[in-house]
């Protein structure tokens, strides 16, 4: 709005689609709002910026570019929520939470309780989602606006299991050996 630089934003460069380690780097921008990254391949790419205050922003550059700008916006929608016990039906800390919306995907670990936040998000359509113990959850599917706060979400959550059985022939109860079992 005022065209003023931003100093001390984190710059993400460059993701690559949705991909959960798209990343290859970070610059924190300087009093002058400028940033750099030096070794970089030529080509499209997304930058993501963010900075407290600031709605997060996802900006296509073309590199090498010596004159690239990310507008910020002020304001931002929060989200917070807990990670819930499949098993337990408990509060669980420790889980990996993604918040997806188009062409920015960001990630945050949830607290001990349980708890998590994702702030100065932009409004849009967002899928939230979690990973625990290398199982994902179901989706949450929302619309946040801009400089909603958007609280309560639970994500269920898978728990370490152990599973043992036995594979037997219908009709006979014998054996079967050597046969593969997925979870």
């Amino acid at each position: 709005l005022t065209s003023s630089p931003v100093a001390g934003a984190t710059v993400y460069y460059p993701v690559r689609g949705d991909e959960v380690f798209g990343v290859i780097g970070k610059a924190i921008t300087g009093p002058n709002g400028q940033f750099s990254f030096p070794f970089v391949s030529e080509g499209r790419v997304r930058a993501h910026a963010a900075a407290d205050g600031y709605r997060r922003t996802v900006q296509r550059l073309v590199a090498p570019n010596d004159r690239a700008e990310i507008p910020m916006m002020p304001g931002g929608a929060t989200v917070r929520g807990v990670t819930i016990s499949r098993l337990t039906q408990k509060p669980v800390g420790g889980t990996k939470v993604f918040a997806s919306t188009s062409g920015m995907l960001l990630t945050t670990l949830a607290r001990q309780d349980g708890t998590f936040e994702f702030a100065d998000l932009p409004a849009g359509e967002y899928r939230l989602y979690a990973l625990r113990g290398g199982v994902r959850s179901e989706d949450t599917r929302f619309k946040l606006g801009d400089q909603e706060v958007k609280e309560g979400l639970e994500i269920v959550v898978a728990d370490e299991l152990f599973v043992s059985g036995r594979v037997e022939r219908a009709g006979s109860g014998e054996p079967i050996p050597g046969v593969r079992v997925w979870y």
